[in-house]
């Protein structure tokens, strides 16, 4: 995330939450991909784009959410998971091959009052989420359409979403604190299932935050408490210690922003709220 973000695009779709973004690599396929819940409806809806510039062919699905969905890319399917609207706010999760038809939808049993987070470690997809009632930190693996292997880190709390990241070694896990000032936090695992080194970051936000690996630096992206302007930090020893701060007071987000190869959105708090996607990640 630049100081001054390049290249912003506006797109004229809107939502009361953040959205999901992830790059799909794959030929034939559009590059770029966004997920966001519908304002008004709730409805979840995905759209696809080249370079970041135009976008097209948005799909909405029937499914709805009460936050921000998730996107992560694995074995050739685009997943897409979410909270529902169900009274208990069960997470779900499907999938699609070609970005318009979405399937093999899975309702887990767990719950939760904010969006999922997904990433792809050493070939398994990974979800977490902040349980419902203790805001404990959880994250599980999603193998052959169930849910397994679930950690519960009961020893921290988080203000909001989670957020995942990964690169060849270790999964990584982001969180707004529930201290009073709510500060950023990462940690990471080996295996996916013990996370430690956990290093928090001295900057606040009112949301949770959004981490990318890209290159040899984890990036996290997160809201300014106040302002609500973007920012970024990374880290080149895989989360231990942070810098390169960069502040873009020129663009402000109602949550904290999505991070993906490249690029970054968010949802910005002019009175429609509209989503907006830009390149740089720091």
């Amino acid at each position: 995330m630049a100081t001054a973000i390049p290249h912003k695009v506006t797109l004229p779709e809107t939502s009361l939450h953040g959205p999901a973004l992830a790059r799909l690599l794959s030929p034939g396929l559009a590059d770029i991909v966004i997920a966001w819940t519908g304002t008004g409806n709730n409805f979840l809806n995905v759209e696809a784009s080249p370079d970041g510039s135009i976008w097209t062919n948005k799909v909405t699905l029937k499914e709805t959410s009460i936050a921000r969905p998730a996107l992560a890319v694995h074995e050739g399917r685009l997943f897409l998971a979410w909270t529902g609207t169900d009274a208990a706010h069960h997470l779900n999760i499907e999938s699609s091959a070609d970005l318009r038809n979405f399937d093999r939808k899975v309702e887990f049993n767990e719950t939760s009052d904010f969006g999922p987070a997904l990433c792809v470690f050493k070939n398994i997809m990974y979800i977490a989420w902040t349980g419902t009632g203790n805001n404990w930190l959880n994250i599980a693996q999603f193998v052959n359409g169930r849910m397994e292997n679930k950690t519960t880190i009961q020893t921290e709390t988080a203000y909001g979403p989670l957020a995942l990241a990964a690169d060849n070694e270790y999964l990584f896990i982001g969180w707004t604190g529930t201290d009073p000032k709510h500060h950023l936090n990462v940690m990471r695992s080996k295996d996916g299932k013990a996370f430690l080194n956990k290093v928090t970051i001295p900057e606040e936000s009112p949301s949770g935050p959004a981490l990318l690996f890209e290159g040899n630096r984890l990036i996290i992206g997160w809201t300014g408490v106040g302002n609500n302007w973007l920012n970024s930090e990374s880290s080149i020893d895989q989360g231990i210690k942070w810098g390169n701060k960069s502040t873009d007071q020129n663009n402000t987000a109602i949550e904290g922003p999505a991070l993906t190869f490249g690029f970054v959105g968010w949802t910005g708090t002019d009175p429609q709220h509209h989503l907006n996607v830009a390149l740089g990640t720091n």
